[in-house]
């Protein structure tokens, strides 16, 4: 599986981002939910924001990827009086996406 994305802020790419590739795996117990999430793999973005990531999945799994914080260029007019110089930009995160293998295909 091959999975591919593309990092925006304001409508314009964000280059040199890492993003991070998370398996989502979560158990129930009699104590409630057990979360034992896992880092799959890293990507980087391109100069056009696009990034993927190959991965092996040998059973029905959820993933969801998560930019790390960068600053920028200033994307957007300025209201302050001095003007922009760079942007922060917080952690942005995925939704969930579910990669679904027939159970007869991993049971063997």
């Amino acid at each position: 599986m091959v999975f591919a994305g593309r990092l925006t802020a304001a409508g314009h790419a964000l280059a040199g981002v890492r993003v991070e590739i998370v398996n989502l795996v979560r158990k129930v117990s009699a104590d409630g939910v057990v979360n034992l999430d896992r880092t799959a793999g890293w990507a980087t973005t391109s100069r056009t924001g696009t990034y993927s990531f190959k991965v092996q999945a040998k059973k029905t799994s959820g993933f969801v990827a998560i930019s790390e914080p960068s600053s920028t260029t200033c994307q957007t007019r300025a209201v302050a009086p001095a003007g922009c110089r760079s942007a922060t930009l917080s952690r942005a995160e995925s939704d969930p996406v579910t990669i679904s293998i027939p159970e007869r295909l991993y049971l063997k």
